[in-house]
């Protein structure tokens, strides 16, 4: 069997990239096997799966950052993606930069708030269909499906109330929550992981946005702001004030938004319940502890 090192190099020759020495970066991935080819300012970034091929998702990270780079958001140029010998390959230039962690500060989390405007509104015409959800292309449609779907399981049949995620008393105050969503959304692209681990920072230019392996669409700005808060609850990473320089940079009202942000966090938790007791039910202990918690909020308690 190829090991990794040996599928590097020949990723490396059919591109013409120098194929040594190899190195690991300081940020190893979980997902990926992440290897750096080439020294000095000719380095390349050279990603493999750890588990089943990622074609799909290469192809997908491939369309939003060249997209992003084409509306003036600095990321990581994709020399390619591609399969070689069965294994899913993706290939980007080394961005030279400390990452934003390091130097976190008001303007750091404005300028993602910027980037994510700007993110937000890329046409979506020639967007990969793995981009979009089961419901479909078409957003507005897509999200009313969900809704469809989601509301249409509050019924005598349904599963969540024999798994424990709620009793029959309180889903009539859950489903009226989820109906609360039936809204004129904007809806865009999200770059779905904003946080400043994904940001590089070099002193002269402006920060670089990577990893879009968590690219969404959806509701905006909403599905970034979902992101943010679950990371500002699990591991205050934004913090309070972190958030209003997001918001400040974006242009956006958060408070306002809270409760609609409440709302799709609950719709949320019951989804991922009812996909993992039909896809995943190796998930669905974890995801119905996440569901009963959500929906025993006080923010959901109106």
């Amino acid at each position: 069997m190829t090991n990794a090192a040996d599928l590097i190099r020949a990723v490396a020759r059919i591109y013409g990239l120098p194929d040594g020495p190899l190195s690991e970066p300081g940020w190893p991935g979980v997902v990926n096997e992440v290897n750096i080819v080439g020294s000095g300012t000719d380095r390349y970034v050279i990603r493999i799966p750890r588990g089943r091929g990622r074609a799909e998702e290469f192809a997908v990270e491939a369309w939003c950052a060249e997209r992003a780079r084409e509306h003036a958001v600095p990321t990581a140029d994709v020399v390619g993606v591609g399969v070689v010998n069965a294994v899913a390959y993706c290939v980007q230039r080394f961005v030279v930069g400390a990452s934003g962690e390091t130097v976190r500060s008001a303007e750091v989390w404005r300028t993602l708030g910027r980037y994510a405007r700007i993110i937000n509104a890329i046409p979506l015409d020639d967007a990969p269909d793995a981009l979009f959800s089961r419901f479909g292309r078409d957003l507005p449609a897509a999200w009313r499906a969900h809704l469809d779907y989601n509301v249409d399981s509050f019924d005598d049949a349904d599963p969540l109330i024999e798994l424990g995620v709620y009793d029959r008393a309180v889903q009539s105050r859950v489903k009226a929550v989820v109906e609360s969503l039936d809204h004129s959304f904007e809806f865009g692209l999200s770059h779905g992981d904003l946080a400043l681990r994904n940001l590089l920072v070099d002193p002269g230019r402006p920060p670089v946005l990577i990893d879009w392996g968590s690219a969404a669409t959806g509701p905006v700005p909403h599905t970034d702001l979902l992101n943010l808060l679950r990371n500002h609850e699990e591991l205050d990473n934004p913090r309070d004030d972190e958030l209003t320089f997001f918001s400040e940079g974006y242009g956006v009202d958060l408070d306002a938004l809270r409760p609609q942000l409440d709302a799709m966090q609950t719709l949320s938790a019951i989804d991922l319940v009812r996909w993992a007791r039909d896809h995943r039910p190796d998930l669905l202990d974890q995801t119905i502890a996440a569901a009963r918690e959500r929906v025993t909020a006080p923010s959901q308690r109106r």
